[in-house]
């Protein structure tokens, strides 16, 4: 739906934006453009994302893809995107209290929802990547 007083600006559903999360990597692009010369479209894209972990995917149709025998082949959703802090901690192999802490300190970007830390396999990926470094 097209909207705006400003200018044209665009409401999209929270699936269109858990897909856009998905398969276009929206997060990534929004931590580029955290430079300080993309505040607005750094905030904006960091809405799309919470709007996106509200989606539950398993809403999504159990509909399969031809020749596949479940609807995770059909939707990509055979990998895991989403973790809790306690997956996160056995991934990272640290405790679940450093995970909440790099949550809550930025370090680890991740989202709560109803009270409880949700952290995308990109962030632990990237998070992973920079304690290596």
């Amino acid at each position: 739906m097209i909207v705006g007083e400003q200018g044209p600006a665009v409401v999209i559903s929270a699936e269109t934006a858990y897909w856009l999360e998905r398969i276009c990597r929206v997060s990534s692009l929004r931590q580029r453009l955290r430079d300080g010369q993309h505040q607005a479209v750094s905030q904006e894209l960091l809405d799309l994302r919470r709007v996106a972990m509200t989606f539950d995917p398993a809403l999504l149709p159990q509909t399969a893809a031809v020749g596949s025998d479940s609807a995770e082949a059909a939707t990509g959703l055979e990998q895991q995107e989403w973790f809790t802090v306690s997956e996160a901690a056995d991934r990272l192999g640290m405790g679940e209290r450093g995970v909440r802490l790099a949550c809550s300190e930025d370090r680890l970007d991740a989202e709560q929802v109803a009270g409880r830390w949700r952290i995308s396999r990109e962030a632990l990926e990237n998070f992973n990547a920079a304690r290596a470094a």
